[in-house]
């Protein structure tokens, strides 16, 4: 009785069930950093509205035993039917070129996901992007996101100041740690490059909090943790 008023399951593409596989049940406390995998993550977005803006632009890179893989790294642009409506430049930048590579959010989605697998997702205010992804998500297959991640701008706030103050916005920004971490930008304020820039900066702490003894996950988890 009343099947149409039922709301409608999307239907589970076998990219996910795969994705769920192999991340089902791994413990990652005792794992060396050293030989974990994690993915520095960027998007380009409309605004910062999680509901109401679009994800148009994601980039990511792998790091592996502590290195950047820059041959494993990713950039998407996304095609929307509908006209994007932005004052920010560079998005209408984007927008302009996404006519000609851009692909269908279903498609991102897909390659987000495989891309990222198991591994765990590295970004600054990473949660936004999370978020982001995770809209999407829900809208096409009613899933979340399962990979842990790590909020570079939390490390900062722990390793910087010894009583955990936290830092004022302005000086936490992508650009100004990576001046301070002697890092060069290279496409600022695209999603690749903000990407590789992330990995970058994710290293250098990394190897700040290696000589402090931090070796591994668990250990780096509890440092951020207040």
């Amino acid at each position: 009785m009343f099947l149409f008023l039922r709301k409608h399951k999307p239907d589970i593409p076998d990219f996910w069930h795969q994705y769920q596989k192999i991340n089902h049940g791994s413990v990652l406390s005792k794992m060396p950093l050293n030989k974990l995998v994690f993915t520095a993550i960027d998007i380009e977005s409309t605004g910062l509205n999680i509901k109401k803006d679009k994800l148009i632009a994601f980039a990511g890179i792998k790091i592996q035993e502590l290195t950047i893989l820059v041959a494993e790294s990713i950039e998407l642009i996304i095609n929307y039917d509908t006209p994007i409506q932005d004052n920010a430049v560079h998005i209408h930048e984007i927008v302009e070129h996404e006519k000609q590579s851009g692909i269908s959010e279903y498609d991102a989605i897909r390659q987000i996901i495989q891309f990222i697998s198991n591994s765990i997702l590295v970004g600054y205010h990473i949660q936004f992007d999370y978020q982001m992804i995770n809209q999407i998500l829900k809208k096409l297959i009613g899933h979340k996101l399962l990979n842990p991640y790590i909020n570079i701008i939390d490390l900062i706030n722990r390793i910087e100041d010894p009583v955990h103050k936290i830092y004022p916005a302005s000086q936490i920004g992508l650009q100004q740690q990576c001046e301070k971490y002697g890092i060069i930008l290279e496409d600022q304020h695209t999603a690749a490059g903000d990407a590789f820039a992330t990995a970058q900066l994710f290293l250098k702490i990394i190897n700040k909090l290696n000589r402090r003894g931090i070796k591994t996950w668990g250990e780096l988890k509890q440092k951020v943790r207040y």
